[in-house]
């Protein structure tokens, strides 16, 4: 019998293949997707790996505006046919009584073994077993990243504990390799080491253990996420593992071949280039107008026309966009200093500014925290800052960390409230050279009013 294993991961939102930023079709989307599996032979497991709720504006429309009782992604979770549903940490963005609420109605197994409640009860599944026709069983095992304290609002993720991702995976491929012929293990993290060299990506602080997973004797297959970074590899162990782009962009494809007493297994990554399922984007076509209309409001008008045509220049020389944020920031909060991020992808604004702009600058529902930091704190954080640059043939240009194994452009911050300059010929940490506010000297006991979301506030970045 051939097995065939369908998986997405971090999918946001995005039920169609319209990009409601930018008003066009990509080849994105459930709607692609759903075409793709109906040419499918049976058995067909299909999987999703987290970050459903959150990260699209239709989701954010029909949160304000509900049409049915039915969440939109939940609908088209079942009108695929998902078997089993996996959290991801913006699952979260909302709250757990939502997040309870929005997944009642799915018709699969909605999973997540290392997030427990106040009496130490997961609080959703843990595990997954399927019996095939032919009477194997298929074990799947659901985590997620236990740095989700480090982002997620306290009254959101109120009375839960995150247990460590890798040592409650060990836990349960422990407790269910004798019982299945085939497991799968699908974790919401992505990779802390290259997985073919070892080499340590990134800082090592726990949010991505998707190479340590990988190592757990008696996993078959391996599907992470949270990265966003296409990703297709077999160990010496003979694991299968994988990760997918966003947004639907392209999903996982698994054969299982199995024989009496074992299985051989292939994997690839499809891209979503199928036609639009025409029956499936029928049920959700009323939502869409209503986004589409509601997307086109204007909002404001500026003098300045804002639109950012490069992404690095806009953060080397400080374009109006930031300033035009950090202004605002100020304004509402009445903080001595101000400092702002935008997306990878951020296109600005023209001079008349409407909702799908704000959607395109803004794709996470962010809100704003002040906190009070002391001077050497804020000089910490700048330094942090001054790393995405480097000297590249004598010019500025963007350090290496910001773009392996992913680009963090997002993770550039300009500040207003102070004026500050940065030495790029210094070594890392040492390339703060002045900070001032007001004219005079950034004093390291003092304590300032400062204005970020809650996403850097948390520690995010």
């Amino acid at each position: 019998m051939r097995l065939n294993i369908i998986y997405t991961s971090d999918v946001h939102g995005q039920i169609t293949s319209t990009n409601y930023a930018l008003n066009k079709q990509e080849t994105i989307g459930l709607s692609r997707l759903s075409s793709y599996i109906k040419k499918q032979e049976k058995p067909c497991l299909i999987l999703d790996n987290g970050d459903f709720l959150q990260g699209n504006v239709i989701l954010d429309y029909y949160r304000k505006h509900p049409l049915n009782d039915a969440h939109p992604m939940i609908e088209a979770f079942n009108r695929i046919d998902y078997d089993v549903i996996n959290l991801g940490n913006h699952d979260f963005n909302y709250g757990q009584d939502y997040l309870k609420e929005v997944t009642k109605p799915f018709k699969g197994t909605v999973l997540c073994a290392n997030i427990v409640d106040q009496n130490q009860q997961p609080l959703f599944s843990p595990y997954r077993i399927k019996t095939l026709t032919n009477g194997k069983k298929i074990g799947i095992i659901g985590t997620v990243t236990q740095y989700i304290p480090h982002w997620e609002k306290p009254s959101h993720i109120s009375g839960l504990t995150f247990l460590n991702a890798y040592e409650t995976t060990l836990n349960y491929v422990r407790k269910l390799r004798a019982q299945v012929d085939y497991l799968i293990v699908l974790y919401h993290g992505g990779f802390e080491k290259d997985l073919t060299t070892s080499q340590s990506i990134g800082r090592q602080t726990g949010e991505n253990l998707g190479y340590k997973i990988s190592t757990i004797e008696g996993i078959d297959l391996l599907l992470c996420g949270h990265q966003h970074m296409p990703t297709i590899h077999r160990n010496q162990a003979n694991t299968l593992v994988l990760q997918t782009a966003a947004n639907g962009k392209n999903f996982g494809h698994i054969t299982v071949d199995f024989s009496a007493e074992s299985f051989t297994h292939h994997a690839e990554l499809v891209d979503n280039t199928m036609d639009d399922d025409k029956e499936f984007s029928a049920q959700f076509a009323e939502l869409e107008r209503q986004t589409q209309e509601y997307l086109d409001q204007p909002i404001a008008k500026t003098m300045q026309d804002m639109k950012i045509t490069s992404q690095f220049l806009a953060r080397a020389k400080k374009h109006p966009m930031f300033q035009f944020i950090n202004n605002l920031q100020r304004s509402l909060t009445s903080a001595q200093i101000s400092a702002a991020s935008l997306p990878n992808d951020a296109i600005g604004f023209s001079k008349t500014i409407d909702l799908r702009a704000v959607a395109a600058n803004f794709v996470y529902p962010n809100t704003l925290q002040v906190l009070k930091m002391q001077g050497r704190d804020i000089k910490e954080a700048l330094e942090r800052t001054a790393e995405y640059f480097t000297i590249k043939d004598g010019k500025l240009a963007m350090d290496k960390s910001f773009i392996h194994p992913k680009k963090e452009h997002y993770n550039y911050d300009v500040y207003d409230g102070i004026e500050y300059v940065f030495d790029i010929r210094k070594a890392k940490g040492q390339r703060l050279t002045q900070v001032t506010i007001k004219g005079a000297e950034l004093e390291d006991e003092k304590r300032y009013t400062i204005v970020v979301n809650n996403y850097r506030a948390q520690g995010g970045g």
